[in-house]
């Protein structure tokens, strides 16, 4: 029986070439063995960034290999771009829809999104991919994502959409002890470099700080010790996102 992936939908971003930047926390950047460095289940495995920049981009974005653990852990991938399109791995796993996509006001078809596979198949070489929607394929996108070793499901999530920075999804209840926060962002800045910074407990992992022509964002997470409401923000250091920004804050738990 195939795994069934869970699709977060966010809002789109704005532009941006290629300025990747990785956090060392949990099992790396572009691989990971699943420890994650945190004590206990859940806690974060493998985590990744790919980006193309406008102009440059391909039919299908694909991220580098990580290694992820072989079975069990929850996948959470989340998506700038300008149309919806669809998201696979390279281990066969079936992805689905969580939440609904959101629509950047300040720019038509800006579209950002986030799916999450419940104890899925992993492995080495594991590589995840966007294939985006035909006709627009050279265009800007950005793929995140995480690895939750001993993550069964999503517990809870937030999204939001404004003009507000620092950005942040809202608040977000949990009911379960020891859930993993996933938080990722995105913001219309249409400036590089668009540099993040976390708050609220939350440790960065990943960035795209080209907001010139590429879809800026960054990712972070927090281990929430006990149930509870939790919110996070990330810090954009541009001014207001000139043309929005959105956010997903998802808590995957036991």
């Amino acid at each position: 029986m195939r795994a069934t992936w869970v699709v977060i939908g966010l809002g789109c971003v704005c532009c941006g070439a290629q300025g990747i930047s990785h956090g060392d926390a949990g099992g790396g950047s572009d691989s990971g063995t699943g420890d994650g460095g945190i004590g206990g289940d859940p806690r974060l495995g493998a985590h990744t960034l790919a980006v193309d920049a406008y102009g440059n981009g391909h039919a299908v974005l694909t991220t580098r290999q990580v290694q992820t653990q072989p079975s069990g852990s929850t996948f959470v991938a989340v998506v700038g771009y300008h149309q919806p399109g669809t998201v696979s791995d390279s281990k066969g796993n079936t992805w689905a829809t969580l939440g609904t996509p959101i629509t950047f006001s300040s720019e038509a078809g800006s579209y950002f999104a986030a799916f999450a596979c419940a104890s899925c198949r992993g492995g080495s070489g594991h590589t995840f991919s966007f294939t985006k929607a035909a006709g627009d394929n050279t265009d800007e996108a950005t793929l995140m994502v995480i690895e939750v070793v001993g993550g069964a499901s999503v517990d809870a999530f937030v999204q939001a959409d404004s003009f507000a920075n620092p950005i942040t999804a809202g608040a977000v209840t949990t009911t379960r002890a020891g859930d993993l926060l996933f938080l990722a962002v995105s913001g219309n800045s249409f400036s590089s470099p668009d540099d993040y910074s976390a708050t609220g407990g939350f440790t960065l992992l990943d960035q795209d700080t080209n907001g010139t022509n590429s879809m800026a964002g960054a990712d972070a997470y927090l281990v929430a010790a006990a149930p509870g409401t939790f919110t996070g923000a990330l810090q954009s250091s541009a001014t207001n996102p000139a043309g929005g920004s959105a956010a997903f804050l998802i808590a995957v738990g036991r």
